[in-house]
């Protein structure tokens, strides 16, 4: 999955990736995510990063806690060796 296709989940956005910032009162697309490099930004709150960076604003959660989640969201569920894995 893209970081644009998951981020566009939770954020309505535009052709060109951009929309309103989910982590602040935004009334101008400020809010933008570059598939090709792999990030999102936000011009008004200066805030961006990976898609785990979004996933922990978002979810408010540690780093362990954002990977785990997405693991188990973006992972498929038959993959035997993660079943073991603990976090």
């Amino acid at each position: 999955v893209s970081i644009r296709e998951f981020i566009g989940q939770f954020v309505e956005l535009s052709a060109t990736g951009q929309g309103l910032c989910p982590f602040h009162d935004d009334h101008n697309p400020s809010f933008s995510v570059n598939d090709e490099e792999n990030y999102w930004y936000c011009f008004a709150c200066d805030k961006g990063g990976s898609i785990i960076d979004f996933w922990m604003m978002k979810q408010d959660c540690d780093f362990q806690t954002a990977v785990a989640g997405l693991a188990s969201l973006l992972l498929p569920k038959s993959i035997p060796e993660l079943k073991n894995i603990s976090y």
